[in-house]
Parts: C-alpha cells; sequence; structure tokens
C-alpha cells in the first residue's frame, strides 16, 4: 500500500522514495484537469464567438468575458498551488516539549510537577478528557490550543482542521486560508463560467450547436455549488471558532467544558491564527499570507 507523503514533513533519501512522494501528489492533477478543463472550455467557446460575430456588440462582450475568465483562472491556480505547497504550521519540539502555563478558568485542573520550571513560556486554555495539558505521546510534546496530530504526516499541527488526501497536505493554520479560498473561489468561478456561457448561448450566439455548451454549463454550476457548500461550512466554522477537527474532537474532549471567557478568546486566537490581526476586506478575498502577532506566528 502507497504511503501518501508530503514535502512538508518527508525528506526522500533515495530514488524509491522520491517516486513515493511524487505519486503522492497524483490526486491534484484531476482537481487541476478540472479548473483548466472549466476554463479552457469557456475560452475556446467565447474565442469562436468574437470569430464568428464582428459586430460591436457581440464582439466587446467575448472580450469582456475571456479577460475576467483568464483573471480568474490564475487567482484559482495560486490558491490550489498555496494550498499544496504552503506548510499548515507544524507544532515545533522547542519549547513545547516542555509543559506550557495554564490559563484557563478550569478548577479541575490537574497541574504537572514541572510547570512551574517549564522552559515553555506560551499559555493555554485547552485541557484533555483528564483535565490535564494536552500531550501528544507519538510527538512526545505538549499541544497549543487547537492543535492535533495528523497521523499521516506523523506531526502536531498547528490549528489542525483535517489532512486532505486530494490536496496531500495538511490543513491548518498557514494554510487554512488558502484552503477556505480554493473552495470559494471554485464556487464563484463556476458561478461565473455558467452565467457567462448562458449569456452568450440566448442572447450572443444565433447558432443551434449550442446544447453540448449549455450541458457543460449547467455542469459547472452543479459542481461549483458544491464545492462552494463545503467553503461555507468552513466559513461559518472559523467564524464561531471551530473546525473539522475541533468538530470531532469535542465529542470526546472537555472542549465543551470551556467557561464562556475561554471559548471566546479561543474563538478569537483561532480566527487570528487563521486570517491574521490584518483582516481587511481586500486581504481577506485575496490569496496574500495573513500578518499575525507574535504569539500567533510562533505559537
Amino acid at each position: 500500500m502507497l504511503r501518501m507523503r508530503n514535502v512538508h514533513s518527508f525528506t526522500p533519501t533515495n530514488i524509491r522514495e522520491r517516486i513515493t512522494l511524487c505519486l503522492s501528489y497524483f490526486g491534484i492533477f484531476p482537481v487541476l484537469l478540472v479548473i483548466l478543463l472549466g476554463f479552457g472550455v469557456h475560452m475556446t467557446y467565447f474565442v469562436l464567438l468574437s470569430m464568428r460575430y464582428t459586430n460591436q456588440w457581440t464582439l466587446v462582450l467575448p472580450i469582456i468575458f475571456l479577460v475576467i475568465g483568464g483573471f480568474m483562472l490564475v487567482l484559482q491556480l495560486i490558491v490550489l498551488f498555496r494550498t499544496v505547497f504552503t506548510c499548515a504550521g507544524y507544532v515545533p519540539r522547542d519549547p513545547w516539549e516542555h509543559p506550557p502555563q495554564y490559563i484557563g478558568s478550569s478548577s479541575s485542573y490537574v497541574r504537572p510537577e514541572n510547570e512551574e520550571a517549564s522552559a515553555n513560556r506560551n499559555s493555554v486554555r485547552q485541557l484533555d478528557r483528564n483535565y490535564k495539558l494536552r500531550y501528544c505521546t507519538a510527538c512526545e510534546q505538549f499541544k497549543p490550543d487547537r492543535a492535533y496530530h495528523c497521523t499521516t504526516c506523523e506531526r502536531c499541527t498547528l490549528n489542525f482542521d483535517h489532512h486532505c488526501p486530494v490536496l496531500n497536505n495538511c490543513i491548518g493554520r498557514d494554510n487554512y486560508k488558502m484552503f477556505i479560498l480554493l473552495l470559494n473561489y471554485s464556487l464563484v468561478s463556476g458561478i461565473y463560467v455558467s452565467l457567462s456561457m448562458f449569456i452568450g448561448i440566448f442572447f450572443l450566439d444565433d447558432s443551434k450547436a449550442t446544447v453540448g455548451y449549455m450541458v457543460f454549463a449547467c455542469c459547472c454550476l452543479i459542481i461549483s455549488v458544491c464545492m462552494g457548500s463545503f467553503g461555507c461550512v468552513h466559513i461559518y466554522w472559523l467564524c464561531i471558532g471551530h473546525s473539522t477537527a475541533s468538530k470531532h474532537a469535542s465529542g470526546f474532549s472537555n472542549e465543551k467544558c470551556l467557561g464562556n471567557e475561554d471559548a471566546a478568546y479561543m474563538r478569537a486566537q483561532h480566527c487570528e491564527a487563521v486570517c491574521g490581526v490584518k483582516r481587511t476586506c481586500w486581504r481577506l478575498l485575496t490569496p496574500v499570507a495573513p500578518v499575525r502577532n507574535d504569539f500567533t506566528a510562533s505559537a
């Protein structure tokens, strides 16, 4: 059985491991093919349309649709490759091999023996099911709030959401924003491709050979809505301070026992870690790296 590897958690040392690493990224090609096929058919249709009709009205709109489509294709490819080739953000062994300071409000907290002399100056509010500091036995280190262990990468990931087998990468603090943008760009792109082709078919093109394009536009719309629904779910979870991993873990951890103050603090920290401290509209909607403060950049 082929074990999934990625460039962030694995360094190949021989030819066999290099081949395994390359094969692990095979899942990206169907995604890339769908994106290129969608925009390729869209652009081909409007290029042929502009060549068939030369009056000003019929010529201007296809050119506008082509320019916008090219711009959206570039954005889609940028967020795809940034999601895949940006490390999700692994928990560093130093200083997390030492216990952090607990600053939560739980009265049931079990204090470790060496907490006072710990070299870890970071603080946490999240505890495990035994009301102790969360500790990863696989990595042999403590975990920050919202960090979880990825069994595929064999590393603890900051603000871990899930490991995506299609993109062959963990989705965490440093690429979670790009992942959300990828899903929602897919929604916007699919709607744009479909609507612009419908405009061309019903208002600009008087030929009868448009049935195939209509079917293609409908397929794009359906696929984009499916992708966008996942994107909307992730936006909602981000707003309430949750992720795929935290929603799953809340069923058997003490995260539900957090006080209102601790829960509000962790929601704010989670959103700040993923989106940065400067959450202007253009930063949130474009594939630029989030600007973080010292805490979210290092913890």
